[in-house]
């Protein structure tokens, strides 16, 4: 049912029942009314007034299927709402003197480089501000990373990326920032940063069911979330994401947390055992130290000038400044909204995905409302569309056309897409698994050259590249990993799949190439040449490096890699070598090549490179705590 057809009846009820009900009951029965109107199993709610929580409670399931309620007690991944967390921690380490916000990155990572001289003006307050200069690319969202060390990695690889503004222009959004903000907050520390958060600011705040810390997981119970599926979702398996940490890939919040989270902010940084932040700090994250225009149709925003805090948007609605932060972590996410003036905020926390603004209700809306029902006010329209999907069509492509556009497509990242029929029969769907996300869409042909994919969280526009005589070839925009092939029968005929037997590594090979196992390493070998082989090793460090080699880093696939290159013997014996070194879910992996000389670049391009990209590797620990066997 749309939200259009429902806010009419609705605000007419709550506004009868506002001089009859307490606040506390009309808010439940809203958001009661809210879990029937989504395909989410489960959310919890927080809303806080003068500091104190007036409202908090748990609605459906915490997993899709099963009979376990969500409390406000569960522990939700709350994505990007972590920027403001960070923010936080960064002001602790201001308020402590060991770190001044206007002081230059280097200072405290003396080794930080962009690709051009000017990231050396990058300072701290930039980075809180989106202002760096730093372009949003998220190279490190489908990482198979799961140790802290990504954090300094991934920051690492921003030597290789230019900035596309000078430091302090202009706004742009960007994970990277806050990378490099928890980059920072370790360094200074000298402890990882999810210690740091623990111990510095969520213990304080008593989160104690809130961590980033993967090895707290299990003893607080964290969930994992769901899949959007183009109907409804299916429950998430365990990931770890740990390059984005600082920016809001993996903390765990409960609804009961965000509200000690919130009441210190609305009491202006005291709690009720001592002052956790100074009045000034709290005042300096709220400052808005950018403004941009925004319009955001999807939500209702039209047009108007946006501030970005620390952490925090801050808009003028209806007549008030609201200051709010969505997190969106994929299978999982939030919202919170805070009035200052009448000293209220709240917090939605979701079990499931964001949902398509044109089909369900918007999560700012829903807390936008929350502040509105606390205050005796009826609902309102802020925060959902006022135009309709821009991209519903009524094209209809002829179901004897829908083969040409079924295969398997592979993007020069790795990743891996299959467009097959789907549960309706005359619609085509697209799977594909982007690291350990994993991506369900129904497709809704606009022209025969381009379709709308859809699924519960809303849609994305794709082209398909297509020749003059009308084969497709391939599909660019609307996915993660750029432009995609479309790979031949017969290309797929020449690939094998190599794995180890207990599924820790797996990669591709050409079809023809035996694999052997030995001493712990997976070994392929070229059919028509006994010295051209590879090797995968896992669990090991580089290899020494040999006398006479070549260096350079180089992103291949999903993964930054260590590329070293030398050459060995003479005459009929000379051979050439590569040893690619990179770290993907947690341990070092190497990848060792050999082959005559003369012949390394070929096996460079046709074996070593397809190699690196599709390589998946699990983790030595699983995400639950337990040793692989």
């Amino acid at each position: 049912m749309r939200l259009s057809l429902l806010l009419g009846p609705l605000a007419a009820t709550l506004g009868s029942a506002l001089s009859a009900q307490s606040p506390a009951a009309i808010i439940d029965g809203f958001l009661t009314r809210h879990l029937a109107e989504i395909p989410v199993p489960g959310f919890s709610a927080v809303v806080v007034k003068d500091g104190v929580v007036l409202f908090q409670k748990g609605y459906g399931v915490e997993v899709v299927g099963r009979a376990k309620p969500m409390t406000v007690r569960s522990p939700i991944a709350i994505g990007s709402q972590t920027k403001s967390l960070t923010a936080i921690a960064i002001m602790r380490l201001v308020e402590a003197g060991t770190v001044d916000l206007d002081a230059p990155v280097t200072r405290y990572l003396p080794w930080f480089r962009t690709a051009d001289q000017r990231g050396a003006e990058i300072t701290v307050r930039m980075l809180l501000h989106n202002t760096s200069g730093l372009p949003s690319a998220d190279h490190g969202l489908y990482s198979q990373d799961t140790d802290e060390g990504a954090i300094e990695r991934e920051v690492r690889g921003l030597s290789a990326v230019p900035l596309v503004r000078a430091p302090g222009a202009s706004f742009e959004y960007a994970n990277e920032n806050w990378t490099v903000a928890g980059a920072i907050i370790a360094a200074v520390s000298g402890m990882p940063y999810s210690r740091f958060l623990d111990r510095e600011v969520l213990a304080p705040l008593g989160m104690t069911r809130s961590t980033t810390a993967l090895a707290r997981f299990p003893e607080i119970g964290a969930l994992w979330g769901h899949h959007p599926e183009p109907d409804g979702v299916t429950p998430a398996g365990p990931r770890f994401l740990a390059s984005a940490i600082p920016a809001g890939s993996e903390l765990r919040a409960s609804a009961e947390d965000m509200g000690r989270f919130l009441a210190m902010l609305l009491r202006k940084g005291a709690t009720p055992t001592g002052r956790f932040l100074s009045e000034q700090s709290i005042a300096t994250l709220f400052a808005p130290g950018s403004v941009t225009t925004v319009s955001m149709p999807d939500l209702g925003l039209l047009s108007g000038s946006t501030g970005y805090g620390m952490g925090w948007v801050i808009n003028e609605a209806e007549g008030r400044t609201l200051i709010h932060h969505g997190g969106d972590a994929i299978v999982m996410g939030s919202w919170t909204a805070i009035d200052t003036a009448s000293r209220t905020a709240a917090s939605v926390l979701y079990g499931g995905p964001n949902l398509d603004p044109y089909r369900y209700p918007t999560r700012i809306w829903v807390v936008n409302n929350l502040l509105r029902l606390a205050n005796g006010e009826p609902p309102s329209d802020f925060g959902r569309p006022k135009e309709a999907d821009p991209t519903s069509n009524r094209f209809e492509l002829p179901p004897d056309r829908l083969d040409r556009y079924q295969g398997t497509y592979l993007s020069s990242e790795g990743h891996r897409l299959v467009i097959g029929p789907g549960a309706r029969g005359t619609r085509l769907e697209l799977a594909m698994n982007a690291g350990p996300i994993r991506y369900r869409y129904q497709l809704d042909f606009a022209s025969e050259a381009s379709a709308v994919l859809r699924n519960i969280t809303g849609s994305a526009v794709i082209s398909f590249l297509i020749t003059p005589g009308g084969q497709v070839t391939g599909i660019a925009g609307g996915l993660p990993g750029g432009t995609f092939r479309r790979r031949s029968a017969e290309e797929l005929a020449r690939v094998r799949e190599a794995a180890a037997p207990d599924g820790s590594v797996r990669f591709p090979l050409p079809r023809a190439w035996s694999v052997h196992r030995r001493s712990g390493r997976l070994i392929g070998q070229s059919p028509a040449d006994s010295a051209t082989f590879v090797e995968v090793l896992t669990g090991l460090g580089p290899p020494p490096r040999p006398a006479g080699s070549v260096e350079r880093l180089e992103t291949i696939g999903r993964s930054q890699w260590t590329r070293l290159t030398w050459a060995e013997g003479i005459g009929e014996n000379a051979r050439q070598r590569v040893a690619l070194t990179a770290t993907i879910a947690g341990q070092p992996v190497t990848v060792l090549a050999a082959t005559r000389a003369g012949r390394l670049t070929a096996l460079l391009r046709e074996v070593v490179v397809p190699l690196v990209e599709g390589i998946e590797v699990a983790p030595a620990t699983n995400l639950l705590g337990t040793t692989r066997r």
